[in-house]
């Protein structure tokens, strides 16, 4: 019996991804999910109570789940001690390829984006996904900063920079019907510019130069 309820739950997880991608958030109501599953309304909120609930098992299944190996590397990375651009660069491969070939967490995104000013689907999204991803980076980052590898700087507002520069350079691929997937040999130059950049930004200056 067990089973057979976990594999309905995943299957109006499924269903409801779909219908985001298919007709947007705001149409893809309950009573539309309940319809197009082919039972009662009571039914679909015995498993989801909320719309709420249903959005957050739908990120967590199809975009946070997605991003498990790359937040894995942090934390490997933090309890480590990995030196900071060994870390940034392990992690960015994993985090572009998800980003870059993910055409499921592409959809979704665009979809979320698109919801976000006329719904709270924004925030769940990102409490649900982003949020522990930039949690990790800014503990990486504040370990690097006790270490004397980089420069005092905000971990918060540092790991939001560096997320971004490693997304500028496939954030168009959103923009795109049916990208061409990446491979990784393409992906970590990719990293590594991204990498470089954010460590030269945050470099400790020599004690004379930041005197004078």
């Amino acid at each position: 019996m067990r089973v057979m309820t976990d594999e309905r739950r995943a299957d109006i997880i499924r269903l409801t991804a779909l219908l985001f991608e298919q007709i947007g958030y705001e149409a893809a109501s309950m009573s539309e999910i309940s319809r197009r599953l082919g039972g009662s309304k009571s039914t679909l909120y015995r498993y989801f109570p909320t719309k709420d609930d249903l959005v957050v098992a739908v990120v967590r299944t199809f975009v946070t789940a997605h991003m498990a190996d790359a937040i894995a590397e942090l934390e490997s990375s933090i309890d480590s001690g990995r030196p900071l651009k060994d870390a940034l660069l392990r992690f960015g491969v994993l985090a572009l390829k998800v980003v870059a070939n993910d055409s499921r967490a592409r959809s979704l995104h665009r979809v979320i984006v698109a919801a976000a000013g006329q719904s709270n689907v924004g925030e769940l999204f990102f409490a649900a996904g982003p949020a522990q991803m930039f949690s990790l980076l800014a503990q990486l980052i504040t370990l690097s900063v006790q270490r004397g590898e980089i420069r005092a700087v905000n971990p918060e507002i540092a790991s939001q920079q560096f997320t971004a520069l490693l997304n500028a350079q496939v954030s168009g691929r959103i923009y795109q019907q049916a990208p061409q997937a990446l491979k990784a040999a393409q992906l970590r130059p990719m990293v590594i510019v991204a990498v470089d950049f954010f460590l030269s930004a945050l470099a400790v200056m020599p004690e004379g130069k930041a005197q004078g």
